[in-house]
């Protein structure tokens, strides 16, 4: 994590490249944050070439061994429908999963959902 703080100082300084290959270092470690944050990188485009369909897999692969933030990006992608089929089910579930974790901004997104897939007439 310290190194992660290390590419954030880099990013700022604009020293993109030293940032995306400290990143490509930490990620290739077992840090589960590490890769998040490549995942997360992967969607933004700002030190790596923009790869949705690579930043899918990441978040996919990480909130299938229970990485909470990553359950909670997951979400989005279905509830926004990137890079899959918009299912606001799925996300629904995704961002409960996340907040069970204490993912703050799961709860918000869950309760929100929650209402919206509710629907009018269902209780």
């Amino acid at each position: 994590e310290e190194s992660l703080e290390d590419i954030k100082q880099l990013t700022q300084e604009e020293k993109m490249n030293e940032a995306a290959q400290l990143l490509l270092v930490c990620a290739a470690t077992e840090s589960k944050f590490a890769q998040f944050m490549l995942g997360r990188e992967l969607f933004k485009g700002v030190l790596l070439t923009k790869n949705i369909p690579e930043a899918y897999e990441k978040m996919y692969s990480l909130a299938m061994e229970d990485y909470p933030e990553a359950l909670c990006d997951l979400a989005q992608f279905y509830e926004h429908g990137i890079n899959v089929a918009k299912d606001k089910k799925k996300a629904e579930h995704y961002f409960k999963e996340a907040a069970n974790f204490g993912i703050k901004r799961a709860q918000t997104h869950y309760q929100r959902l929650k209402k919206e897939n509710r629907g009018f007439f269902k209780r």
